[in-house]
C-alpha cells in the first residue's frame, strides 16, 4: 500500500508528466504534434544509443537523449554542484554542451569542459547528471546517459530514416483535466 502511495504521488515525475506517448524510428508528424500541443504542455525528447569518444581514443557505449526546451515538464534534473540543464546544453563557441553520468566521464578518464565525440557529435561535458526526474519510466539503459539539446541530436545524424532512435513526446495537462478526455 505505501508503494501504492508513493507511486500515485510521483507518478508526474516518474511518467514526466500526465501522458507520455511514444514513436519509434520517426519522430512525431505537424499533425500528431498539432493534437498533442492543443492538450497542454508538451516535451519532447529522442533516444539512441551511440559510441562516446575521448580526445585519448577510449570508447564507451552511451544512451544518448536529446531533448527540447521545455524539459522537464515535471521534476528536476539534478547536476552535480548545481545550475540549470538547458544552460548546460547551450552551444558556445560553435559546440553543444552535454550532460554526461560520473560513470561515463570515469571509463574515458574525463572531466566537465572536456570535449567528447557521440558518434561525429562533437559534444562538451558541462555537468555531471545525478538524476532525471522520467528516468524511472525510461528503463534500462545499456550505457552511461548522456543528455544535450535535440537540436544537437538531429545534427549529429542520429535521427535520419531507418535508424533505432525513437521520440517520446511527454505532455502536462490543463489542471483539472479529466485523463478519460
Amino acid at each position: 500500500e505505501a508503494f501504492r502511495r508513493g507511486l500515485a504521488s510521483q507518478a508526474s515525475e516518474i511518467l514526466g508528466g500526465d501522458l507520455a506517448l511514444s514513436v519509434r524510428q520517426r519522430q512525431f508528424n505537424a499533425g500528431e504534434r498539432a493534437i498533442l500541443e492543443k492538450a497542454g504542455r508538451v516535451s519532447y525528447s529522442v533516444a539512441s544509443m551511440a559510441m562516446a569518444q575521448a580526445p585519448s581514443g577510449e570508447r564507451r557505449l552511451i544512451e544518448l537523449r536529446g531533448v527540447n526546451r521545455t524539459y522537464p515538464l515535471a521534476g528536476q534534473v539534478t547536476l552535480a554542484g548545481g545550475g540549470a540543464l538547458q544552460a548546460a546544453l547551450a552551444a558556445k563557441d560553435g559546440v553543444a554542451g552535454a550532460v554526461v553520468e560520473q560513470p561515463l566521464l570515469d571509463r574515458l578518464h574525463m572531466k566537465v569542459g572536456d570535449r567528447f565525440l557521440a558518434g561525429n557529435l562533437p559534444l562538451v561535458v558541462r555537468g555531471v547528471l545525478l538524476e532525471e526526474p522520467d528516468r524511472l519510466s525510461r528503463g534500462f539503459a545499456l550505457g552511461p546517459r548522456v543528455i544535450a539539446n535535440i537540436g544537437a541530436v538531429q545534427q549529429g545524424g542520429f535521427l535520419d530514416p531507418g535508424l533505432p532512435f525513437g521520440e517520446t513526446a511527454r505532455v502536462a495537462l490543463p489542471p483539472g483535466t479529466p485523463l478519460q478526455a
